[in-house]
């Protein structure tokens, strides 16, 4: 982009090239290409590129697409030049898991996704390689038909869960970055949430379930409440 100050001389009569009056318009000029930059350089962050990660936090809230965990910003700034596409099935099955897949890519493992309420009730399962597949779901919980939709997240755990904390347990108190009835600290909780509670439809009731490697499905039954 040719500056404004560069094409001056060319602008303005032979003489005003000279002098004070030049030096006076070169530095309004300098000022309109000044602004000019910063308009440009603002207007360029709006689009992910490889210099916008400093702003991909206000683009990822501006547009509703969360990073993943330990996500890099080469495929970040992917998702968020493709949100609106990714919006199209906001609410569905189909973007949940998507944005799943997307937020935990670093370190896949299986999720499950079921739903109550629904006829015909459905399942589908995200594998570690991104690939989803349906069913149906054999999960009935009680007073299905007075709350409508529900849904239950099973997360197949890559780790060992840790033991369950009592509350009350000596050496515990509030705000000590654990949660209640778990081992899990509180920023993993947060992580287990973050993405179903922004991409799940927004009449469901729901609830997450870990199951750690050493546990058979089978033996996993979803929850009646």
């Amino acid at each position: 982009m040719i500056e404004l100050r560069v094409l001056l001389r060319t602008l303005i009569p032979r003489w005003l090239q000279n002098g004070v009056v030049f030096k006076l318009l070169y530095a309004i000029v300098a000022q309109f290409d000044m602004l000019v930059e910063m308009a440009t350089a603002a207007l360029r962050k709006r689009y992910p590129e490889a210099n916008s990660e400093d702003v991909g936090k206000l683009l990822g809230s501006d547009r509703q697409i969360i990073r993943g965990k330990d996500e890099p910003w080469s495929t970040y700034s992917i998702r968020l030049r493709s949100w609106l596409d990714a919006h199209r099935n906001h609410g569905g099955p189909y973007g949940l898991l998507e944005q799943l897949r997307a937020y935990w890519a670093v370190t896949p493992f299986v999720i499950e996704l079921y739903y109550a309420g629904t006829v015909p009730r459905r399942y589908f399962k995200l594998w570690e390689t991104g690939l989803i597949t349906r069913g149906l779901a054999l999960w009935e919980p009680e007073n299905a038909a007075t709350h409508f939709s529900r849904w239950a997240l099973r997360y197949h755990w890559p780790e060992e869960l840790p033991a369950p904390l009592d509350w009350g347990q000596s050496g515990l108190k509030w705000g000590d970055g654990h949660v209640w009835g778990s081992g899990l600290s509180a920023e993993t909780v947060a992580h287990l949430r973050r993405v179903p509670s922004q991409w799940g439809n927004a009449h469901s009731r729901g609830i997450i379930i870990l199951q750690d490697p050493s546990s058979d499905t089978a033996e996993i039954s979803l929850p009646n409440a």
